[in-house]
């Protein structure tokens, strides 16, 4: 009698898409996977289609999600992503920046101002790339001011540059504030051409893993690069 052998362990499953085409006649668009809220959408800038979360005035807010194509983290499950981004200043203190957030609320959440379109969302979790100071008021989230290559600090005015992960809805970091990097602008206060400002105009490309098993979660972004090439080492790691 021969004892039964286990089978082979069966390959990993994935589920892959790729959001890389905002034309027209792309299935992604006239098909409405992605529901597009308040003032997203989709617009051509020069000769490329792009998608357009707010047009660069006050108090707007635009959100994406898919409509579809929905991932569950049950189970130690994992995810990776990536994507680019751009923000043009629309005033001497641009605001409020941008989130990916991994959410089962609903696909037309979001919320204004210093909430990123992320503020109250739960359960969920989000990257944030936040370019104004909110530490007033009901909006006081412990956001810290500029920080240059040198070490040097400006914490005047409303001037933020920075990458944090928050959870649940909730904007405010703390103090000390944690799970927080603040993005170095440029080389001194009176150089500021060589940092990595989010809203110089620059394209900036950001790569997202989080292992379900370990439940540990990266943050890459790099500036510049030819796009749909990924650097080697990117310029930064958190």
């Amino acid at each position: 009698m021969h004892k039964a052998q286990a089978g082979p362990a069966l390959p990993p499953k994935y589920i892959a898409f790729a959001y890389d085409n905002f034309e027209a006649a792309n299935a992604l668009v006239n098909k409405g996977f992605l529901a597009l809220n308040k003032d997203a959408k989709y617009v051509k800038v020069g000769n490329k289609d792009i998608l357009r979360l707010t047009p660069n005035v006050n108090d707007k807010l635009g959100t994406a999600f898919p409509n579809q194509r929905r991932i569950s983290l049950t189970d130690d499950r994992s995810f990776s992503t990536h994507f680019a981004f751009r923000m043009s200043a629309g005033s001497q203190t641009p605001a409020d920046g941008i989130v990916f957030t991994v959410q089962t609320k609903s696909s037309a959440a979001g919320s204004v101002g210093g909430g990123i379109g992320y503020n109250g969302l739960q359960p969920s979790i989000g990257i944030e790339f936040d370019t104004y100071k909110n530490n007033v008021g009901s909006e006081s989230y412990n956001d810290p001011g500029l920080v240059y290559k040198d070490g040097s600090k400006n914490d005047t005015g409303n001037f933020s540059n920075h990458v944090a992960l928050v959870t649940n809805g909730v904007m405010n970091h703390g103090n000390p504030a944690k799970n927080l990097y603040n993005v170095p602008v440029g080389a001194s206060v009176t150089n500021n051409s060589d940092g990595m400002r989010f809203t110089d105009g620059s394209m900036y490309y950001s790569w997202i893993d989080y292992d379900g098993k370990t439940k540990h979660l990266q943050v890459y972004l790099a500036k510049g690069i030819q796009e749909g090439v990924v650097p080697a080492v990117p310029d930064k790691r958190y």
